[in-house]
C-alpha cells in the first residue's frame, strides 16, 4: 500500500554550510516514519571545535623571550620609520644627489661647478706632480669622476692620486695602460687640493691629460646644510642598527 506523503515536511536545499551536519540528521528523521523516529535516540550536540585564534601554544621560556624581543624591535622600528617619514629624513644622502639639488637651486656666490682640464708633459724616466688647488673657503664634494688619459700607454707609467696632500685615494699606484676614471670614494670631501703624481718609467716621453669635475661649496654652506644632512642620516641609521643589536657608526 502506498504511503501518504501529504504531511511530509520538505527540507529546503539552501542550507548554510555550517549547519549541514545538523540539517542532515534532522532531514533523516523527517523522512522516517513516526515509529522509526521514536526508536532513534536523540543525538547529543557536539561541542564545536575551538577556533585556532583561541589556542594558546605553550612555548619554552627561552623561546618566549626571543618572541618578546622580536615584537619589541618590530614595534620600535615601525615607530622609527613613521617618524622618519614625518620628519622627511628619508631624503637621499647620496653625495651626487645632494650636489644636484644644490646645483638646481642656482645659488650665486657660495657654489661653483667648474670643470678643469689640463695636459702635462712627463719625460721618460721622470716624475711630475700636478696640484689642483681648492679655492680658499670652499669645499669640493664631487665624488667622481677624475679622468686621466695619455698619448702613450705603458705599464711602467703610473699615477698616484692624493687628497689634501696626505690622503691616498690609490693605495697602490695605478698603471696607465688604458684611460682611467677615478672615484674618490670616502675621500670625496676635499678641502685643500687634489694631487696627481705621475711617474714615467717607460722610455718614451708622454703627455698626460687629466680632467676633473668639481662641486665647490662655500665652507659655511657645507657645514650648515650639507654636512648636517649626512650626520642626521648616519645618526638615524645607527639607531636602527642599535635596535637590531648592532652598533653606531
Amino acid at each position: 500500500m502506498a504511503r501518504d506523503d501529504t504531511n511530509r515536511e520538505k527540507v529546503s536545499p539552501l542550507i548554510p554550510l555550517g549547519l549541514g551536519l545538523a540539517a542532515g540528521v534532522a532531514g533523516t528523521a523527517i523522512y522516517m516514519s513516526g515509529r522509526e523516529a521514536e526508536q532513534i535516540p536523540a543525538k547529543e550536540e557536539e561541542s564545536p571545535l575551538q577556533p585556532p585564534a583561541q589556542i594558546q601554544p605553550s612555548l619554552p621560556p627561552d623561546l618566549r623571550s626571543v618572541v618578546s624581543l622580536l615584537e619589541t624591535i618590530s614595534t620600535k622600528l615601525e615607530a622609527l620609520v613613521g617618524e622618519m617619514r614625518v620628519t622627511g629624513s628619508t631624503v637621499t644622502i647620496n653625495s651626487e644627489d645632494l650636489n644636484t639639488i644644490i646645483q638646481a637651486a642656482a645659488r650665486e656666490g657660495d657654489t661653483m661647478f667648474p670643470t678643469y682640464q689640463a695636459s702635462v708633459l712627463v719625460p721618460a724616466g721622470q716624475s711630475v706632480t700636478v696640484d689642483f688647488n681648492i679655492p680658499k673657503d670652499f669645499v669640493d664634494t664631487k665624488r667622481k669622476p677624475l679622468y686621466i688619459s695619455s698619448d702613450y700607454y705603458d705599464p711602467d707609467i703610473t699615477v698616484d692620486v692624493i687628497v689634501d696632500y696626505t690622503k691616498k685615494v690609490t693605495p697602490s699606484k695605478l698603471s696607465l695602460t688604458v684611460p682611467l676614471e677615478v672615484d674618490f670614494g670616502s675621500l670625496y670631501v676635499k678641502r685643500q687640493a687634489v694631487t696627481l703624481v705621475i711617474n714615467n718609467g717607460s722610455t718614451v716621453d708622454v703627455t698626460v691629460t687629466y680632467r676633473i669635475e668639481a662641486a665647490l661649496l662655500h665652507v659655511s654652506l657645507y657645514e650648515d646644510w650639507y654636512r648636517l644632512i649626512v650626520d642626521y642620516a648616519v645618526s638615524r641609521l645607527s639607531e636602527i642598527a642599535r635596535l637590531m643589536g648592532g652598533r653606531s657608526l
